[in-house]
């Protein structure tokens, strides 16, 4: 929602510094704010604000359901800050729909550089809170979205009176700035008291928080069902072992006249070994079983007999054997082990996770291992993981078309410009732009414009076939694709494949000469090893001059850098002419 609002702030921007502020570029705006704010669900209205004779002067779309309190932060914030970058602002109450927005904005400047203004989308919260509750979280957990400063934007379940106060005093804010862009956590909440296990993500792209918390008691729901059942039953079994006992009481007073204390005393280690819901395993010396508890054939699928005499690394999982092997030599050397997790094999062929913690027994050279069972635990464990990478999945990934977006690109390239410099590897990069349009969306609309995207991207994607390429949205109608191990000649032919498949879609365009929808490429390659100095800006600058240089010629073609090289079989730099692409 907020990468959606940015890329329409970015269009304002665009169209304003170039259409300027006539009456007539503003009644277009006019109409073209109404057409946006109806395509973008989650954009509650838009406002541009212009500084003229140093007063806000012009605003229109949009504003009459903000009120102009609602810009006044974002446009002090711009005219004292030069970055054309996002600002995102607090939130706020909208005086006339009582609905809690978030202003997302960006700064135009004058054609000497000097600002002249702002162009500004206000964001729904509520399509936040719909999205997050669509996620399983339990009786008492949460999610909630909160500026880089702790001020809470968003929490699911609502707490009306918590939006928009600060969460600076709060641990988890303090954990986040602590540990770096992500991290997880045991916490207590301050608002109702839940014990949370916690996990949180800074969106690297805009100053933006995102948490995601299960409750303990949520997690812990069915082990506390669990130990009820064998709390119950051991109950019975302390109530059985009572009446045991009275029964043993006489052989005990016989046992004691025949001096045969130690078998008595093994006798009752037996009897209550027999009834533990936990297995528990006695090894010699040789780290052979010699006695194991009924509770195996429920833990294991075996009986009893079926593992004495068996070595006790026989069912553990080969993962999982170093970790044990380390663990019994400590048991061994120290006379008690830390307690360790591992996957234990069953006798059909399954693994389950169990928990094992071994004493020496005293006055014996016999060893004692309990285990019990852990899976239910491990499972909530991998929710937890499985959750985290969810979240980190969708901020990288473009939200109109599905494919990978800035924040992905930038990464990918800065990996793959050090892999090449490293390996002495060519690299190239491929700029795409879509022909006119701007005058597209004029034309047949916004809505049409998202689709005319959307197919755009899944054609140049569907050129991209091997696993390390990455066709990502720059932005705007921009798009490029990161090729690596490829020279001059590789990415111009890729670059050909990818206009003639746009081309074939064949989306009509009025106002293209060809009659359709149309895109211009420029080609960059560059051999880091030997352009020395050779950075990330410098491809990346390389290719938007060759885009420059297509679309000056007349768009719909294909344009390399004029200083892209081309190399041989045996390594030798050439230059590469490239004939008039264009069909």
């Amino acid at each position: 929602m907020v990468q959606t609002a940015s890329l329409v702030t970015a269009e304002l921007v665009d169209r304003q510094e170039h259409d300027g502020a006539s009456d007539a570029a503003v009644g277009r705006l006019r109409g073209y704010f109404a057409a946006r704010v109806a395509a973008a669900a989650p954009v509650q209205g838009l406002i541009i604000h212009r500084l003229e004779d140093g007063l806000l002067s012009k605003w229109v779309g949009g504003g009459d359901q903000l009120g102009y309190d609602g810009s006044r932060e974002a446009f002090d914030f711009h005219r004292t800050h030069v970055d054309r970058g996002v600002h995102i602002s607090p939130p706020l109450t909208s005086a006339l729909s009582g609905l809690w927005t978030l202003n997302v904005s960006r700064r135009f400047d004058q054609p000497d550089g000097a600002f002249a203004g702002i162009a500004l989308a206000a964001i729904n919260l509520d399509g936040f809170a719909a999205f997050y509750a669509s996620f399983d979280i339990g009786a008492h957990g949460a999610v909630m979205l909160a500026g880089d400063d702790g001020t809470l934007l968003v929490r699911v379940p609502e707490r009306p009176a918590l939006v928009g106060h600060s969460l600076a005093g709060n641990g988890f804010l303090n954990d986040h700035r602590a540990n770096g862009p992500a991290a997880a956590a045991r916490a207590t909440s301050q608002v109702d008291g839940v014990v949370w296990w916690t996990s949180f993500r800074r969106v690297d792209a805009y100053p933006l928080v995102v948490f995601a918390a299960l409750s303990e008691q949520d997690i812990l729901a069915g082990w506390w069902r669990s130990a009820c059942i064998d709390m119950a039953a051991a109950c019975a079994a302390a109530l059985a072992l009572g009446l045991l006992g009275w029964r043993l009481a006489a052989s005990i007073r016989w046992q004691r006249l025949a001096g045969g204390s130690a078998q008595r005393n093994e006798e009752q280690f037996r009897l209550l070994a027999d009834n533990s819901t936990d297995l528990i395993t006695q090894f010699g010396p040789d780290r052979q079983r010699t006695w194991v508890s009924p509770a195996s054939k429920r833990l294991l699928g075996y009986l009893p007999e079926e593992l004495i005499g068996r070595d006790a690394y026989d069912a553990v999982h080969p993962d999982d054997l170093q970790v044990f092997t380390a663990n019994l030599d400590t048991l061994f050397g120290y006379g008690q082990a830390p307690p360790i997790s591992y996957r234990a094999q069953r006798k059909d062929g399954s693994f389950v996770w169990v928990e094992a913690t071994g004493r020496k027994l005293p006055d014996a050279s016999e060893y004692i291992i309990t285990t019990r069972d852990v899976t239910q635990r491990k499972e909530v464990e991998a929710q937890l993981h499985q959750a985290n990478n969810q979240l980190q999945r969708l901020v990288m990934l473009d939200g109109l078309t599905g494919i990978a977006n800035r924040r992905c690109f930038d990464v990918a390239l800065q990996k793959e410009v050090r892999r090449a410099a490293r390996a002495e590897l060519p690299l190239a990069l491929l700029m795409i732009d879509v022909d006119r349009f701007k005058m597209y969306n004029d034309l047949y609309g916004p809505s049409a414009g998202d689709n005319c995207l959307r197919a755009i991207a899944e054609a140049i994607g569907e050129q991209v076939q091997r696993p390390a390429d990455l066709a990502a949205r720059y932005g705007g109608e921009e798009f490029a694709i990161v090729l690596p191990e490829t020279g001059a000649a590789g990415a111009l032919a890729l670059a050909q494949r990818v206009r003639e498949a746009v081309r074939s879609l064949h989306i009509a365009h009025r106002g293209s000469p060809a009659g359709i929808a149309t895109v211009s490429v420029g080609v960059a390659a560059v051999w880091p090893s030997r352009e020395q100095g050779q950075s990330v800006q410098d491809l990346i600058a390389m290719a938007d001059k060759a885009l420059r240089q297509a679309k000056a010629a007349g768009r719909d073609r294909v344009c390399p850098d004029a200083w892209t090289p081309c190399f041989n079989e045996a390594g030798a730099e050439t230059r590469h002419t490239v004939p008039e692409l264009a069909s």
